[in-house]
């Protein structure tokens, strides 16, 4: 026999301020153990002295709100990993590796390399107490890391500083492995042990571009060009699956007429004022192009037609209203795209200005997710299948005809179209 108690918050609970005063992803943590100590106790002891906590407030929840639960695993420690190595640089900072790259980085100049962090701190603080501090490790920040330095830690103290003192927590959403791959050859081993490490980097709670730096952003074009690497990786239904319906309420908010942000949470427009050279509300081909992609790779991997089935109203409303239409049924040639985005021929201050155009990718990917809107609606049995077959029929051949000569060249030639024309 189970007994059910629920336990309430309300104004009788109590709070005081706790021994972390700082906390936060980009510029890392500030522990003040002095405060812990003065409170040592609090959360065992009944007979503890709290006449210095103070009542909290109660917020009333509008009735319009609805709380629910992530669909995905918890973010975990799933490994820890001790130093390889312990050295001092030539100014005398003390330097630990990892040996792991837990996100790409190296040296610069034999010191730590900050600088690629830009306005990231990515910084923890520890006050003592005059105690032993034992195991502790930041609970409200994470960084993206291969080296460590550590300031201020003496030499002369009674506890050296060796593979002992310190502890590397891999932390990442706790996903199911699904895939994995070996070949004779070391050198393609370490590459796809490369893009292993590089996803559990990145998924913490939500997929993200990078683990370290002041952008950790949810990019829709990165998720999805990673998206059939990872649905073999791992069982990522849940995670993405979440996501994706993130993505289809930031689209259907008033205003936006089917077209996704290029960030999921759109973090990038709030932040950015409306007439942003940057960040206007116009479509982009491949970043909202995410919105058909990868509930289809989410398909492929699992063969749970579910996730494309709550996922196709969505897809419709980028589709059919979003995609923003030149002659013939291909992408405005006026619409700047941000098409092979870090293109390598591209200066580095202007990453937008590469050699591949811009609207032929665009078109490339409006054919192919075309395609792919037709074997979705087949598969869920949607009337609008036959019509994304003429569409995407119609479509092909228009691009043919628009970036194929009749002796087979193509009127772009950067390594980057190569894959492209075989839609």
């Amino acid at each position: 026999m189970f007994a059910a108690i629920g336990v309430s918050s309300d104004d009788t609970w109590q709070y005081t301020h706790s021994a972390i005063t700082q906390s936060e992803i980009y510029n890392g943590e500030t522990y003040d153990d002095r405060i812990e100590d003065a409170m040592d106790g609090w959360n065992r002891s009944s007979t503890f002295d709290d006449t210095l906590w103070e009542n909290v407030s109660v917020s009333r929840l509008q009735s319009s709100v609805e709380l629910i639960s992530p669909d995905a695993p918890p973010v975990r420690v799933t490994e820890s990993l001790r130093p390889m190595s312990i050295f001092q640089t030539p100014p005398g900072r003390t330097i630990v590796d990892f040996g792991q790259n837990l996100h790409a980085e190296v040296l610069e100049n034999g010191e730590l390399g900050r600088r690629p962090l830009r306005e990231a701190q990515s910084y923890d603080r520890v006050t003592l107490a005059g105690r032993e501090l034992q195991r502790w490790s930041p609970r409200f920040t994470f960084h993206g890391f291969r080296y460590v330095q550590i300031d201020r830690w003496s030499t002369t103290d009674e506890i050296p500083l060796n593979r002992d003192s310190i502890l590397a927590e891999v932390m990442h959403t706790d996903l199911q492995r699904t895939g994995a791959f070996s070949c004779s050859q070391l050198l393609v081993n370490k590459l796809h042990e490369c893009a292993v490490w590089s996803m559990r980097g990145n998924f913490l709670s939500i997929p993200t571009d990078c683990p370290q730096r002041d952008e950790r952003l949810r990019w829709t074009g990165d998720v999805q060009v990673f998206s059939p690497s990872v649905t073999f990786l791992y069982d990522v239904s849940a995670i993405l699956g979440g996501w994706l319906q993130d993505l289809a309420a930031e689209q259907g908010e008033p205003g936006r007429h089917g077209i996704p942000p290029l960030a999921v949470p759109n973090v990038i427009e709030r932040d950015h004022p409306e007439d942003s050279p940057w960040w206007p509300l116009y479509p982009q081909a491949v970043w909202n192009d995410a919105t058909v992609i990868v509930p289809w790779h989410l398909y492929q991997a699992s063969g749970d037609s579910n996730i494309p089935g709550r996922q196709l109203p969505s897809m419709q409303a980028w589709i059919d209203r979003g995609v923003r239409r030149g002659d013939g049924g291909l992408w405005d040639e006026n619409l700047w795209q941000l098409g092979d985005w870090l293109d390598l021929s591209a200066p580095p201050d202007d990453p937008g200005s590469g050699r591949t155009d811009g609207t032929f990718v665009a078109d490339s990917y409006l054919v192919h997710v075309t395609g792919l809107m037709h074997k979705i609606a087949a598969i869920l049995g949607s009337d609008e299948a036959d019509r994304y077959q003429r569409e995407f029929e119609q479509l092909k051949s228009r691009y043919q005809r628009k970036c194929v000569t009749p002796d087979g060249l193509v009127i772009c030639d950067t390594n980057s179209v190569v894959p492209y024309n075989h839609v």
